[in-house]
């Protein structure tokens, strides 16, 4: 589901109660295509950074300090699939 903007929304699953986005969240979707990538896409940190604002409940914050999180958490995800993988680039 995209939101006014482009983003995706959330979706609260039933099992669980905890808001998730649509299609998977952002790790399941970056693993996809992370074969001798070292840094995440600007979407990847944008949806990141929205789902960082989400798990606060909404609630005011610091963008800037989510935004700077969700590249931090991604290029440590990136890196250490690229380790799993023995660093090959296929």
């Amino acid at each position: 589901m995209q939101g006014t903007r482009g983003v995706p929304t959330a979706v609260t699953t039933a099992t669980s109660g905890v808001a998730k986005p649509a299609g998977g969240t952002v790790v399941e979707r970056s693993r996809r295509n992370t074969f001798g990538r070292t840094e995440p896409t600007k979407r990847e940190i944008q949806e990141r950074a929205y789902f960082i604002y989400l798990s606060r409940g909404g609630q005011c914050g610091d963008p800037d300090a989510d935004w700077v999180r969700a590249e931090r958490e991604l290029r440590e995800e990136l890196r250490a699939n690229a380790n799993a993988n023995g660093g090959r680039r296929f």
